[in-house]
């Protein structure tokens, strides 16, 4: 059975026609079997030929629809309309592939108005569906993003209407569903921001930069009308020309933050004045001490240098230089305080200077004798000869840090001699240096055994090197040396003897 030709029509030319038609062209029977193909059709199901299409398929349904029953649908519209357009089905090739394909087809009858067979056409939509296929998944996913995301996420227009809303947003807002938040809100700048303000800033921004970051405000919660602060993150919406559309953005919660930096804020300020009354007291305390400190240590010179005549017994000579030293101790203890509180306010400049470490301990040794020997404490100081100098800032701070530590071994009675840190030295082992900076290596050491509650006694020895040694139990002795390698594993220089 051939094509069907109008009068007048050459066979040939109809033939040519279907031959060399861009689309997949068909004549098949009711019962489907395929009469004709075109080199389209063929192709797409995978032959070499309309030869080889018509000698495989001698039933369309169930040989190259994957499902028979889309035939039997696609059949039924032919015989209800005698025609049907862009039926969507899918195809089975020859290697087993599937395709889409939408097909459009005629009912031809015969003179007595028989069904004779169908004339149709077939297009391959597999990159369409497909393509269409990845947009919904695309589309899902989004949306699953928007109706899960934890922050709110919205669309608003110019006017400052809001457009779109997620779920996350409406719950910030008091709302259970987006549909109620978009009823709710008529004007986002009276109606959302507590300062109406922020919204035409916003929008400045928006025209400036055409997004904005991390633009903090404190908004109402709309529908109970808390007050709570938000971070937006937003940008500007323009259609291909440059015109302004919409503006769309991420709306996340940052009450607590703001609640914490301003509970910070508010110590920082209870700080500062604490610091002020410290200092203001520090200012006053010392000068009230100073007063009668100044005549104890005016009236002791002038009884150390026997103005008025020889003071008679020489055991008293040196209690009155022992009076004098404390009472010049003391004074420069107080002064002392007055550079801490000079340092907090960031108007004192430290400065290093060379100073005599056999001096030093001598006049730190005076100051405790008398309680040494009440106590019943012996006191021994070595030092080694040729010791360099210390470095460090004018004042008392390593005198006082070795006073405190022998009070600390006096207080706690007589300590027997036993495992000590018998070296710290400061610098990389650079016993080369001048004058090595030992005092941060004393005041530290300190500090670690008074946290330990260790019982020091200052000792200095060594050979060659300035030493600071402290007699201490076995136990105090290893912690010691652990919290200095781990706090200074690559300045300190740490050797354990037994003594």
């Amino acid at each position: 059975m051939g094509l069907p030709a109008a009068a007048g029509d050459d066979a040939a030319a109809h033939r040519a026609l279907f031959e060399s038609a861009g689309v997949g062209a068909f004549q098949s029977t009711p019962d489907g079997r395929l009469l004709l193909a075109n080199p389209k059709f063929a192709f797409m199901l995978g032959y070499d030929s309309p030869q080889d299409l018509l000698a495989a398929v001698t039933d369309l349904a169930h040989q190259v629809h994957v499902d028979p029953a889309a035939r039997a649908a696609f059949q039924r519209r032919l015989e209800a309309d005698g025609r049907a357009e862009g039926v969507l089905v899918r195809l089975r090739r020859r290697d087993g592939a599937m395709i889409w394909a939408s097909v459009s087809a005629v009912l031809v009858r015969d003179d007595g108005g028989t069904e004779d067979f169908y004339l149709g056409t077939v297009v391959d939509v597999t990159d369409l569906i497909e393509a269409r296929e990845a947009l919904r998944r695309t589309e899902e996913s989004y949306r699953s993003i928007f109706e899960n995301a934890a922050e709110g996420i919205y669309r608003s227009s110019l006017e400052g209407r809001m457009l779109r809303a997620n779920p996350s947003l409406a719950r910030l807002n008091g709302y259970d569903t987006e549909e109620e938040l978009l009823l709710a809100v008529s004007d986002i700048a009276s109606e959302w921001y507590v300062d109406p303000r922020r919204r035409e800033q916003f929008k400045r921004l928006m025209e400036l930069h055409g997004r904005v970051q991390n633009f903090e405000s404190e908004v109402y919660r709309h529908r109970t009308r808390e007050r709570i602060w938000i971070s937006e993150n937003a940008r500007a919406v323009r259609d291909q020309a440059g015109r302004l559309l919409y503006y769309e953005g991420t709306v996340r919660e940052i009450t607590a933050r703001k609640t914490a930096e301003l509970r910070m804020r508010d110590a920082l300020t209870m700080a500062e004045r604490a610091n002020r009354a410290k200092s203001e007291f520090l200012a006053a305390m010392s000068h009230e001490l100073r007063t009668p400190l100044n005549a104890i240590i005016g009236f002791s010179e002038v009884m150390v240098s026997e103005v008025f005549g020889q003071v008679g017994n020489p055991r008293y000579r040196g209690y009155l230089n022992d009076i004098l030293n404390s009472a010049r101790h003391l004074s420069r203890l107080i002064q002392d305080l007055l550079d801490l509180s000079r340092l907090d306010s960031g108007q004192m400049t430290l400065s290093e200077e060379s100073v005599d470490i056999r001096a030093l301990i001598d006049d730190t040794m005076r100051m405790v004798e008398l309680r040494a020997r009440r106590d019943g404490v012996t006191l021994a100081v070595e030092t080694a000869p040729g010791l360099p100098a210390l470095l460090v800032n004018p004042g008392v701070a390593v005198s006082t840090a070795q006073v405190f530590a022998l009070w600390g071994g006096i207080d706690r009675g007589p300590i027997a001699p036993g495992p000590m840190l018998d070296r710290a030295i400061a610098g990389r082992n650079d016993l080369e240096a001048p004058a090595l900076q030992l005092a941060p290596v004393i005041s530290e050491v300190l500090a670690l055994l008074r946290a330990q509650r260790s019982a020091p006694l200052v000792r200095m020895s060594g050979s060659g090197a300035t030493c600071f040694a402290l007699y201490l139990s076995d136990e105090a002795r290893t912690r010691a040396a652990e919290a200095l390698r781990k706090q200074h594993p690559e300045w300190w220089c740490l050797e354990t003897a037994l003594v």
